[in-house]
């Protein structure tokens, strides 16, 4: 019997996974906060990569995020964990630990945000398998890709991200 060819699943998929997985309700503290999924060839199969950093939300205040404690990888052939660590046992990066950090004001309303995510859906949807596959991709989705992320990532987490997935950014900006 042949095995059945499973298909790519979309970086929309993936975010929708990471809500209701059985790692979130599970092993992540609900006051974490939890990255966008990464696509990334490092785990010897396509996956989307993840972390979450423990968050402190005060009325009034600005958020203050504590470097990335935890960090999994979700195969995009089905969703199945690849790898899940905790960042004292197996950091994802050669950064010893991550500082602190003071998260910017959201200059956003709540459904600008959502439509930026919708925005991003799309066009990783349509660029994640090219990367995948190891293929070049539409150099024009990747700079818009490119400048999405750019301005919805919040500064202080950018290291984190590239970190994370570092073959994707250096796809990305080729």
């Amino acid at each position: 019997m042949e095995p059945k060819e499973r298909r790519i699943l979309s970086f929309t998929e993936a975010r929708k996974l990471q809500h209701s997985s059985s790692l979130r309700q599970s092993e992540i503290p609900i006051e974490h906060a939890i990255s966008l999924p990464m696509p990334t060839n490092r785990w010897g199969e396509p996956g989307y990569a993840l972390f979450a950093s423990p968050a402190l939300r005060r009325p009034g205040q600005p958020v203050e995020q504590g470097g990335p404690d935890r960090w999994w990888v979700v195969s995009a052939n089905g969703g199945n964990l690849i790898v899940y660590a905790r960042s004292i046992a197996v950091r994802f990066s050669g950064t010893e630990s991550w500082p602190s950090v003071t998260m910017p004001p959201v200059n956003r309303s709540i459904d600008e945000m959502r439509q930026a995510l919708r925005e991003i859906d799309e066009v990783m949807d349509a660029l994640a398998p090219a990367f995948f596959a190891g293929e070049k991709g539409d150099a024009q989705l990747r700079g818009e890709l490119a400048s999405l992320l750019g301005s919805h990532l919040p500064e202080p987490l950018v290291p984190q991200y590239r970190e994370l997935a570092p073959d994707f950014f250096a796809w990305l900006e080729s």
